[in-house]
């Protein structure tokens, strides 16, 4: 039997099946999100740390894709944001280590952009990992869709000086995503996205008549 690229990374037969769980409970907590928060942003999460974690041996993949398929269930601006019990939970029930538990449990608590001042830059490298992934695709063609598609979804403004309207939102946190990275490898992962990020904002303000 051919391999599965997780097994190719040194992922045991038992941890693939663990994480095939966890999948299906962030597919499950997710899919009354609106588009901006949906599982294919979870999706897109995960491929972007393991692609990351193919460049940071040392990252344990494990821990790393499950802090990413976790790391938005519990967000409380989303639908499923009650979720840390179930998540617990389910990490018990699947009898993943004790030590292991609390290391996602913490993990996911370490990503969102919120929560940045308060991580040391020691942070374990599985959480900088799912931290760049998170935010390189928050950035780029994709961040400008989901800015866009969260902004409708809560009736927000589109181009105006109110706070929270999209464009400032751009100046509060998206155009600061790059520079907040933490990896060298994310950087070089992320600096198209970024220049086009700058471009979409540039343009904007000038048909909007503030450029």
């Amino acid at each position: 039997m051919e391999e599965s690229d997780s097994q190719k990374r040194g992922v045991s037969v038992n941890r693939i099946e663990i994480l095939e769980k966890l999948r299906d409970f962030a597919a499950e907590g997710m899919k009354n999100n609106d588009p901006s928060h949906d599982f294919s942003h979870i999706q897109r999460v995960v491929s972007l740390s393991l692609r990351l974690a193919d460049e940071l041996p040392r990252a344990d993949l494990f821990l790393t894709e499950a802090i990413a398929l976790l790391h938005d269930v519990c967000d409380d601006k989303l639908a499923f944001y009650n979720a840390a019990d179930g998540i617990e939970k389910l990490l018990q029930k699947l009898e993943v280590p004790k030590d292991e538990q609390k290391f996602i449990l913490d993990g996911i608590g370490s990503v969102s952009f919120r929560k940045q001042p308060k991580q040391p830059k020691d942070a374990p490298i599985e959480v900088q990992i799912v931290q760049d992934a998170d935010r390189i695709d928050a950035i780029g063609a994709v961040g400008v869709a989901r800015a866009f598609a969260f902004s409708g979804h809560k009736g927000y403004p589109v181009g105006t000086a109110e706070p929270g309207s999209t464009i400032r939102h751009f100046e509060e946190k998206l155009l600061l995503l790059y520079d907040l990275l933490n990896t060298e490898a994310a950087k070089k992962l992320a600096a198209r996205r970024a220049e086009f990020l700058q471009l979409f904002y540039r343009e904007f303000l000038t048909e909007i008549g503030e450029g």
